[in-house]
């Protein structure tokens, strides 16, 4: 007959045994199952971080790009207002010259006065004569549109004739009160 030998731990021993390999493995799962999750949470509260200064880098960038908008809307506006400006500029240095040309070199002006499409021209001249021959030139010009002869009086002290001549030009047509008064509507919007 053959022994029976009964290789399995008696139930005592197995008892033991399986609390010695159970506590360390009970152990083992309730610290994985604490520190994945504490893992994983100081995980997401890095990428949350990440996130945070990514987001406020964007708004950043946002926000100055919307003040360079601002700021190129505003340049545009200026240029705008400045070519208007340069534009009646233009006109009443159009209108001096015309001035220069027409009047003769023996005439002193004493004033001239540029309002709209107005200008009127004050000055002293040493007689009659010259002050018609500078009238008839200003009208022969194609932007002077009107020309009258205001007042001719005699300076008695210098034997000289004050003359004073308005004319109305097809130059300069609107006035510098225009674009102030644009650019006033711009900045209240």
């Amino acid at each position: 007959m053959k022994a029976d030998i009964n290789l399995a731990i008696p139930t005592r021993s197995k008892y033991r045994y399986c609390v010695l390999l159970g506590i360390p493995m009970l152990v083992l799962i309730l610290a994985f199952s604490f520190l994945i999750p504490i893992r994983r949470r100081n995980s997401l509260r890095d990428e949350y971080v990440k996130i945070k200064l990514e987001l406020l880098e964007k708004e950043g960038y946002s926000r100055e790009y919307t003040s360079l908008e601002d700021y190129s809307l505003s340049l545009s506006k200026k240029v705008d207002i400045l070519e208007k400006t340069d534009k009646k500029r233009g006109d009443v240095g159009r209108i001096l010259d015309l001035i220069d040309n027409s009047f003769s070199r023996d005439i002193e002006l004493l004033a001239i006065t540029i309002s709209k499409d107005t200008v009127s021209i004050n000055g002293v001249a040493p007689d009659d004569n010259t002050i018609a021959d500078s009238v008839l030139r200003l009208q022969k010009d194609k932007s002077v549109v009107k020309t009258r002869i205001e007042e001719i009086s005699l300076d008695r002290a210098n034997l000289k004739r004050i003359f004073s001549v308005r004319c109305i030009t097809l130059l300069n047509d609107g006035d510098m009160d225009d674009i102030l008064t644009w650019d006033d509507q711009q900045a209240s919007d």
